[in-house]
């Protein structure tokens, strides 16, 4: 049953659009019960927790999205190794379905889901990009100005800094996935 309505619940969050979840959230949150603010707009002047505050309705928004898809892929990554051998070992030891899965698959799922987790977020993130402007220049249009200007030394110490972050959160996400599957910890 719990498989099910999360099934449906993911289904219909990806099904809708991210505009139509942001409508809904600011009905609720910023006119009905008037928690937030209807209109994100950070200034330099605000304090981190202000701009945090402001920030909040548009990060739950590309969140539900986000935590929609990992949710299905994580549900199929556990259906996936319900079929292996050391599941039905663990069901043939009398454990009950909610411990198996919550000690036995869930772990092995989340870990290959850690490792391609970054991956399939930065390319979704990149889809986005093109429908959406923002209005605070990053890192991004620093390197999409300097190709345009055609200064390498920019060029290369962008390119630098994205290898970076990249290998940074792969690390992460490496140290997180062996910190969710005890497997990974043990030498072979």
């Amino acid at each position: 049953m719990t498989d099910r309505l999360a099934n449906i619940l993911t289904l219909i969050a990806i099904s809708v659009p991210e505009f139509f979840v942001a409508y809904i959230l600011i009905i609720i949150f910023a006119i009905q019960l008037a928690w937030f603010p209807s209109l994100a707009t950070v200034d330099s002047d605000m304090g981190l927790g202000t701009r945090f505050y402001v920030a909040f309705l548009p990060a739950l928004t590309l969140t539900m999205v986000v935590m929609a898809h990992m949710l299905r892929m994580t549900r199929n990554s556990v259906l996936s190794i319900m079929s292996t051998a050391y599941i039905e070992m663990a069901f043939l030891k009398g454990l009950t379905r909610s411990r198996v899965v919550a000690w036995h698959a869930l772990p092995n799922a989340l870990a290959h889901r850690l490792g391609g987790g970054a991956q399939s977020g930065l390319s979704r993130r990149r889809r986005r990009r093109g429908r959406e402007r923002v209005r605070l220049s990053g890192v991004g249009q620093y390197m999409v100005d300097a190709v345009a200007k055609r200064d390498v030394p920019v060029i290369q110490a962008c390119g630098l800094v994205f290898a970076g972050v990249f290998v940074t959160l792969n690390t992460l996400a490496d140290i997180c996935a062996m910190l969710a599957n005890p497997r990974l910890r043990r030498r072979r």
